[in-house]
């Protein structure tokens, strides 16, 4: 290897420490927030309730296009809830929450410190995944994969910024969407919804639960330091 080359690469590595550094405080903080924690608990409830309430209505009436007319409707109604509401929900407190982090900082901020130079050729391969892996799956017929290819790629996402604050809940989280997506691979067609409980659902519960754990240990411990 030429010198040039590894000038080059210890550049590179020389950038991103930097980067790390500059960019942990206010990833440290906003992935520490409680908030998170208590809304996940609910949301993991709730996906689970459904998918368990689905489960046993297609079992009873053989298919989903079987199942009646007003459940469909409530299924799309929490499910455009799900990912719009929760997204900008989850916009607004991201915002709200960097502001009071750093001044002037926005979710803007934090999605460059995470997905910005030099984190680009990092994570944005599993995003990009992330979106085609699932729209191949329903293209192809086999819509329900595409719960298991987005699990696995939360599992990446959790382990990544696991690496990044050092919570002990993300590791949680990212070991168990990795663990019980690649699980799912061989069942999920045959139990999609009680698959989609366990992935999502358990997630979500396993990320709140521990989090929730580990800040009353953590209060617990410092008043008894008193």
């Amino acid at each position: 290897m030429s010198e040039p080359t590894l000038d080059s690469i210890q550049r590179d590595i020389e950038e991103l420490r930097k980067a790390i550094n500059k960019n942990q405080p206010l990833l440290r903080e906003i992935a520490d927030s409680r908030i998170f924690a208590i809304l996940a608990l609910p949301i993991g409830v709730l996906v689970s309730a459904f998918c368990i309430a689905s489960h046993f209505l297609v079992a009873a009436y053989g298919s989903f296009a079987a199942v009646p007319r007003a459940w469909k409707i409530i299924s799309a109604l929490c499910a455009a809830l799900f990912f719009i509401g929760g997204g900008v929900g989850k916009w607004m407190l991201l915002s709200r929450r960097a502001a009071e982090i750093e001044r002037g900082a926005t979710t803007m901020s934090v999605l460059r410190s995470m997905y910005g130079k030099p984190f680009f050729h990092a994570n944005m391969p599993a995003v990009l995944c992330m979106v085609v892996i699932p729209l191949f799956a329903i293209w192809t017929g086999h819509p329900w994969y595409a719960v298991s290819a987005a699990g696995l790629f939360l599992g990446f996402a959790a382990n990544a910024l696991a690496s990044i604050v050092r919570g002990p809940e993300y590791v949680a989280m990212g070991w168990f969407a990795l663990l019980s997506s690649l699980a799912s691979l061989f069942f999920i067609e045959g139990a999609p919804f009680l698959w989609t409980a366990a992935i999502w659902g358990g997630s979500f519960l396993l990320y709140g639960g521990t989090k929730l754990l580990g800040t009353r240990g953590a209060t617990v411990v410092k008043g008894e330091g008193r």
